[in-house]
């Protein structure tokens, strides 16, 4: 009983269609910890570094790959969770299929669907909250800061403007000229938006 209870693996592994599901639903990260897991759980642990490596330095690629793809190519949104979840597989069935399948057969345990879901939606907010970030501080880098006058009482007549660029002194000259030379008349209202160039 003794021999029989020595010869079932400790630990458990995650299947093939885990890494599909996992990697796709999760990211590249997820990957990476499902590969990292089976390694130590196959008594590989010199493996688990490498692996954490590699995952971060494609998770980097991919999506900056990803960001960089302009707006005018249109990529269906499957296309690249698909390849990288392929990629996933494909070097789980190089990497560790037939130590898995040893593993199963000799009686080693295997974890379950919920916690692949749930390491999968970890993944998606480890990878997207970053990236959501990084996406709102790049949109708004560059930005100005408008500032908006209004002129006329019966028509309104809008002037936007940055103050960094010109001050508010300077637009109420602008608009004053607009008003005598009747660009700001009483019929139509305008919108103008002002950018000094120098003294021009």
């Amino acid at each position: 009983m003794d021999n029989i209870e020595n010869t079932i693996p400790k630990g458990k592994i995650y299947k093939d269609k885990a890494f599909w599901a996992g990697t796709f639903l999760g990211g590249p990260l997820v990957a990476g910890y499902l590969f990292a897991e089976n390694f130590k759980a196959l008594g590989q642990p010199e493996k688990v570094k490498p692996t954490w490596i590699i995952t971060i330095t494609a998770t980097i690629i991919i999506f900056g790959a990803a960001f960089l793809i302009p707006e005018n190519i249109n990529i269906p949104n499957q296309i690249i969770p698909i390849l990288y979840s392929a990629i996933a597989f494909g070097l789980f069935k190089k990497y560790q299929e037939k130590k898995v399948n040893n593993h199963i057969k000799l009686g080693g345990l295997i974890y379950g669907w919920w916690r692949v879901i749930g390491i999968g939606i970890i993944g998606i907010l480890i990878t997207f909250a970053p990236l959501f970030t990084f996406v709102i501080a790049y949109n708004t880098m560059g930005q100005v800061n408008i500032t908006t006058k209004n002129y006329g009482t019966v028509v309104q007549h809008e002037v936007d403007f940055d103050k960094d660029n010109i001050s508010e002194k300077e637009i109420d000259v602008i608009a004053e000229g607009f008003v005598e030379t009747g660009f700001f008349d009483l019929s139509v209202p305008k919108y103008i938006y002002v950018v000094k160039n120098n003294n021009t």
